[in-house]
């Protein structure tokens, strides 16, 4: 599958945008099981260099080049962010995409379908409790209502059920470990899980409680036109 991927980027440079057969490995991406080798192999070599590509053909925030993927480890960091060349300054983080939301039927009231935001247990409290000075880059891109995807069609039932006018949001937002080491159980934070019957447990929280966060829901047209919206 990695020919496949490199030739898919590939068409994504030449033509300075994402193409069909780049969304169509984007769905699949989405589609695959938590914790698989498929979705980690599609996430390491196909969505965080295409990632990476994105940023260099347009984005409102990170200058073209400042985002570089880490290849070949797979347990460390995703991308490098040159936060200075010039002075030597590049600062590793992890990314994580959210492309869907969720009306949480618990804590509805608390997290809101338009700021929800889910991670599993474990990685929330790995990096709250025990990697205080790693960052995590969050990026949190609800665009599709497309019920021919993933994304789309999750989207779709979570404002159905919320029974609230779609709204699109695109954003991004950091924390390191001992930016929320101070967040309290039950007021910036709630256990959960993603739906009935799920077995995975989840922290979920408002993607404007993190300590670091810009809104560019104004930047979707732009993104959109210049193809690098995933």
């Amino acid at each position: 599958m990695t020919s496949l991927y490199k030739q898919v980027l590939q068409e994504v440079i030449a033509a300075k945008r994402i193409t069909e057969s780049a969304r169509r490995l984007i769905n699949k991406a989405f589609l695959a099981e938590s914790n698989t080798k498929e979705k980690k192999e599609l996430y390491k070599e196909f969505m965080e260099p295409l990632k990476s590509i994105c940023t260099r053909i347009w984005d409102p925030i990170f200058s073209p080049g400042t985002i570089e993927t880490i290849k070949d480890d797979d347990f460390g960091p995703d991308f490098l962010f040159h936060f200075n060349r010039d002075a030597g300054i590049s600062i590793p983080l992890d990314w994580k995409l959210f492309f869907t939301t969720f009306c949480d039927p618990v804590w509805r009231e608390s997290v809101s379908v338009n700021e929800y935001v889910s991670m599993s247990r474990k990685q929330f409290y790995r990096y709250k409790d025990e990697k205080p000075h790693e960052w995590l880059w969050l990026e949190r891109n609800v665009t599709s209502f497309d019920t021919s995807t993933f994304a789309g069609q999750r989207n779709v039932d979570a404002y159905s059920f919320a029974n609230v006018e779609r709204q699109e949001f695109w954003g991004y937002g950091g924390l390191r470990g001992d930016m929320i080491s101070n967040w309290k159980y039950e007021k910036d934070y709630f256990h959960s899980k993603l739906k009935r019957g799920s077995k995975e447990k989840v922290v979920v929280f408002k993607f404007d409680s993190l300590p670091i966060h810009k809104d560019l829901t104004d930047h979707i047209p732009t993104a959109r036109e210049k193809g690098v919206l995933f």
